[in-house]
């Protein structure tokens, strides 16, 4: 069997609030402010699979590949090696080191004051961040389209270099906005243009277009489309969707598929992992395993708990009719065909993650997602939305 080749990526959010202070006057202070709420980190925080930091974790790459026709599929025998959950907290390493630059950017130059810079925007900076170690001069720009929806665009470039130099590496608009954090929106990252203005400091390259909501207790859901996304500019760029949510009682939610050689043989296997999480609670995840070397007409089921991320207390593996219902295979104990770890599935007590109504299904938000997020834009623009 190959490595597992799959894209290091994830999505891992907080989707807490940014409030830029704007007004009418040519500059403005902390103590006579607006707030104009941009959400600046729904795409960075902490790994919940590493207890007990935040638990607000998205990361659903669902690869848009087509699993060629005529391989030899021979096999029901569930893969050798399988680490689900440690591949998908690297995942999540991966993408967060390369969206903590932009967001932290957003961060600090909205904490500090703007000017007008005309036709109706607000100008934050410049400055060069981060603060001690600059890498680069950035500028932030706000719009208010109404009331309720907010503009965006991070500009960035060389420190010390002219104005002209510089590009756009992030945009993006917030409607529906309340003080709690309550909101939803769209925007769009563009490593590359990072990478352009400082190739040593920030290796990522690609694109990553977010669609994001909020709603009351701390509930969140996020896609993420990432377009030739590499993190390092050295792997594999690769394109897929990412998608997670966070309910009101701290579970998160994921879903992660990927184009993966797991089973013995020569072909490659799609590989759809659905994770439920909760800090000092542990989880539980299925796996659902299906083309490449795997039986025609089946899929493989992983059922598997953890007690915390490096302990995993059970596992079995059931090999189901791609025409039966995932939930309907799990409850006929005859399709087991191998028990990795423990031996009784009622010693799992983490949160369990919904199943599909069928194995191919991996599309749009994560099935428990309390609130939902616009949709997600095949691309957009690097520059102020209207």
């Amino acid at each position: 069997m190959g490595s597992r080749k799959i894209a290091r990526v994830a999505l891992l959010a907080t989707a807490a609030a940014l409030w830029c202070r704007c007004t009418s006057d040519t500059t403005t202070s902390s103590a006579d402010s607006v707030y104009v709420p941009v959400y600046y980190d729904w795409t960075v925080g902490y790994d919940p699979l590493y207890d007990p930091l935040d638990p607000f974790y998205y990361s659903d790459p669902y690869w848009t590949f087509a699993l060629s026709a005529g391989r030899p599929s021979a096999s029901t025998t569930p893969p050798a090696q399988f680490d689900d959950l440690h591949t998908v907290s690297d995942q999540v390493t991966k993408l967060n080191q390369a969206l903590a630059p932009v967001f932290g950017a957003l961060k600090q130059l909205a904490a500090g004051s703007s000017t007008d810079a005309g036709n109706g925007v607000r100008q934050f900076g410049p400055a060069d961040l981060p603060s001690g170690s600059p890498f680069a001069t950035f500028r932030l720009r706000v719009k208010t389209v109404n009331d309720t929806r907010r503009a965006w665009l991070l500009d960035a470039k060389a420190v010390g270099a002219s104005d002209a130099a510089y590009k756009a590496v992030a945009a993006g608009t917030l409607g529906d906005l309340v003080q709690d954090h309550r909101g939803s929106g769209t925007l769009v990252v563009g490593f590359s243009n990072l990478h352009d203005v400082n190739p040593a400091s920030f290796t990522a390259t690609g694109r990553a277009i977010v669609a994001a909501a909020q709603a009351m207790n701390q509930a969140k859901a996020v896609l993420t489309r990432l377009r030739d996304f590499s993190p390092d500019g050295v792997a594999p760029p690769v394109s897929g969707v990412l998608a997670g949510d966070r309910t009101s009682d701290g579970v998160s939610h994921v879903r992660v598929v990927n184009d993966t050689d797991v089973v013995t043989g020569s072909a490659t296997e799609r590989v759809a992992d659905r994770i439920a999480w909760k800090p000092k609670s542990g989880g539980r995840g299925y796996a659902i395993v299906s083309g490449g070397d795997v039986d025609a007409g089946k899929y493989l089921l992983a059922r598997s708990c953890w007690a915390s991320k490096d302990q995993l207390v059970f596992r079995d593996w059931r090999a189901c009719d791609s025409s039966r219902r995932p939930s309907d295979c799990l409850a006929d104990a005859s399709a087991v065909v191998r028990v990795d770890v423990g031996t009784d599935p009622s010693v799992c007590t983490g949160p369990e993650p919904a199943l599909p109504e069928s194995a191919a299904a991996a599309d749009g938000p994560t099935e428990s997602a309390p609130v939902i997020p616009p949709a997600l834009p095949d691309d957009m623009p690097l520059q102020l939305p209207p």
